[in-house]
């Protein structure tokens, strides 16, 4: 059986895939926990990894007989035992195997895709390739705006319901605000960060706030609240966490060998081990 998997930049679950090459589980496999996943249809692929998104790598691949099929609820994926790579598709690949149901632009983003159950979507980008528009078979849609840097600075759609954001220099966003029917009605949101990036500062229209610091290599020393918790933490010359400990009595000890490996842990719950690594 020939069958469609999607990936991300050739990867899925830890494993990179290569053509040519057979992949076997060793144990049954279970939908959506272990084994090899594809798809039938090629364009039920997008429910799982998005045609728009640049890293997507879909391939071809195929099913031997004597391999095990367990299928989803609503069978538009299924997992296997075995499998084995045949090619990487191309755009052309992905528009002919699909007979007209999926479309790229002559950029190579994705305009049009019609699933199995008939339903389909449509898109338009502006000159960076950023998604401007989206509109699918319901009626409903949602229109996107972007700075210089191509982050999103305005969202609405349909409903009524819209977004706000603004970034400082190095691309953070420093602030965010929604409107309609959000279930934070109104809802902003304020950010700083240091020179390194790290966020120092939150705070957000119900009254909530976190402050943070970081130490020279960015890990992070203390945590605190607005309710009064605060937590501070401890690391060796590595950037292992040695210590923790926080405002309700918790804390915790851990050790490193010249390798970064765990060799002791202990907590204020009583939990208490040593790992001993021989070669």
């Amino acid at each position: 059986m020939i069958a469609y998997k999607g990936t991300e930049q050739l990867k899925c679950q830890s494993l990179k895939y290569e053509v040519g090459k057979t992949y076997i589980l060793k144990g049954d496999p279970i939908i959506c926990y272990r084994g090899f996943h594809a798809c039938q249809k090629i364009q039920d692929i997008n429910n799982y990894y998005k045609l728009t998104d640049k890293n997507t790598v879909i391939l071809e691949v195929e099913i031997p007989e004597d391999a095990k099929i367990i299928y989803s609820s609503s069978e538009s994926k299924f997992v296997t035992d075995k499998l084995k790579v045949l090619r990487i598709l191309t755009k052309k690949d992905i528009e002919e195997i699909s007979r007209g149901d999926i479309k790229f632009d002559e950029n190579g983003n994705l305009v049009y895709i019609r699933h199995s159950n008939r339903r389909w979507r449509k898109y338009k980008y502006d000159k960076n390739g950023n998604v401007i528009y989206r509109e699918d078979s319901s009626g409903y849609w949602e229109k996107l705006k972007y700075d210089k840097n191509n982050n999103v600075i305005y969202y609405k759609d349909s409903s009524g319901y819209w977004q706000k954001f603004k970034y400082n220099e190095n691309g953070k966003e420093i602030y965010y605000e929604d409107g309609a029917y959000s279930i934070f009605r109104g809802c902003w949101v304020k950010r700083k960060y240091d020179k390194n990036g790290n966020e120092i500062y939150y705070e957000d229209s119900k009254g909530f706030w976190v402050k943070q610091e970081y130490d020279e290599n960015g890990n992070k020393i203390y945590y605190e609240e607005c309710d009064g918790y605060w937590a501070k933490y401890e690391y060796d010359k590595n950037g292992n966490r040695i210590h923790y400990e926080d405002s309700i009595g918790r804390w915790e000890k851990c050790k490193y060998d010249e390798n970064s490996n765990l060799i002791y842990y202990e907590d204020s719950a009583g939990n208490k081990y040593s790992i001993i690594i021989q070669n």
